[in-house]
């Protein structure tokens, strides 16, 4: 069943690397699953071989995954993305949504959910910047 559905379903972009991207090169497709779960979090992200390698080669999966998309693209192998953008996908969302809930950030509704999380990507994205400098 993998193979044919591997062979039949269309190809996503990397949900790291090309998050929300509407063309992307067939090195950047994801292919690779990275599953993240622990703490009430369930989720796996399709990601491409350059953005899995850099998560292995650098410990990064076992580090929040905010922090991993923060990380590669401070150093260049990722884009980053709107922060919007994590809402229209479904496991990014649940990331989310997990991570929201976990530093107990009280939101009625997506536009403060969207707030806070700018908030907290800008953090991510500071202190990634902060290790590589």
């Amino acid at each position: 069943m993998g193979f044919f559905k591997d062979l039949f379903t269309k190809p996503q972009p990397c949900a790291i690397c090309r998050l929300g991207a509407t063309g992307w090169t067939r090195d950047r497709t994801g292919v690779i699953s990275w599953s993240i779960a622990g703490m009430g979090l369930d989720a796996s992200l399709l990601i491409c071989s350059t953005c899995a390698k850099a998560i292995n080669s650098s410990g990064l999966a076992q580090k929040t995954p905010l922090m991993a998309i923060a990380i590669l693209a401070s150093s260049g192998i990722a884009e980053r993305p709107p922060v919007h953008f994590y809402l229209q996908h479904p496991e990014w969302r649940k990331i989310w949504i997990h991570t929201l809930e976990t530093l107990q950030m009280n939101v009625s509704d997506e536009f403060q959910a969207l707030a806070a999380m700018k908030e907290i990507e800008a953090q991510f994205f500071d202190r990634a910047a902060d290790s590589a400098g």
